[in-house]
């Protein structure tokens, strides 16, 4: 008897690390992407779940736009979407997560969830980071 409460605390609090664990490095993610003004030291963006567009633009009359789909890692990089190197200069970089209507399963429906207060809005869009760069011969120095 004695040994089946050890063994039930033990799972008990394994379970409870394990769970607070969890939270913390979610927390410590969303504070990542959540300041948008902050360079990447290495060109990676953040992988999200979501479909993703980086648009960069400046130079000589240069703008790219790419999309990811979810899961897939964005980076960005000297070289065009022509292969070519970007010419030196000022650029800017946006990387936006597309928000998409999620629809409720019928299962959530029925334990209470609120059909229009669960609904991200169809067509909107949150930017997960931006910011300037310079390319000096075909390196990227972020500002």
């Amino acid at each position: 008897m004695i040994e089946d409460v050890t063994v039930n605390l033990k799972q008990l609090l394994y379970a409870g690390f394990f769970a607070i664990n969890t939270l913390c490095v979610n927390v410590a993610l969303a504070e990542a992407v959540s300041d948008p003004s902050e360079a990447p030291s290495n060109g990676v963006l953040p992988v999200v779940s979501g479909t993703t567009i980086l648009t960069i633009s400046g130079g000589e009359n240069y703008w790219s736009r790419q999309n990811f789909g979810g899961g897939e890692t964005a980076v960005i990089s000297a070289v065009s979407d022509s292969g070519e190197s970007l010419p030196d200069g000022q650029y800017r970089y946006e990387y936006r997560e597309l928000m998409v209507e999620t629809p409720l399963t019928p299962q959530a429906v029925a334990k209470g969830a609120d059909p229009e207060r669960s609904r991200r809005p169809q067509g909107g869009s949150r930017v997960i980071a931006s910011g300037r760069f310079e390319v000096v011969g075909g390196t990227i120095i972020y500002q």
